[in-house]
């Protein structure tokens, strides 16, 4: 029994190493999102909107809604391919991107950007 305590512990505290870890990262993805900018030097999305830790959008799958040339896509993210799955499964209508520990900046855009132009999100 004694183990079986030990080792639900461990999963708790991994789970909360994970959690802190991830909202780490949407803060980097937001402020990578945010500073973007095309060759000619403007801005590549006209605005970011990382939605609150359970909100109802954040309940919704939607970590992010990334607006550009009057379009808008709302997505979520993951550093787990695990979770990345099982959020797809959970809410198929939302973007589901996985976004690892120590992603390129320009690979969180070029990710992002695929969603607007409808083609498979590069994994």
């Amino acid at each position: 029994m004694k183990n079986l305590e030990a080792l639900h512990a461990f999963h708790i505290r991994r789970s909360n190493r994970y959690s802190a870890i991830g909202r780490d990262v949407e803060l980097d993805v937001e402020r990578i999102l945010a500073g973007a900018r095309g060759a000619d030097g403007q801005p590549v999305f006209s605005e970011v909107i990382r939605h609150a830790p359970y909100s109802v959008a954040d309940g919704d799958g939607r970590d992010f809604t990334v607006k550009r040339g009057g379009a808008s896509v709302s997505f979520g993210i993951t550093i787990s391919h695990q979770r990345a799955r099982r959020a797809r499964a959970k809410h198929p209508h939302v973007a589901q991107l996985h976004l690892p520990i120590g992603i390129r900046p320009d690979t969180v855009v070029a990710k992002v950007l695929a969603l607007f132009a409808g083609a498979a999100v590069p994994r």
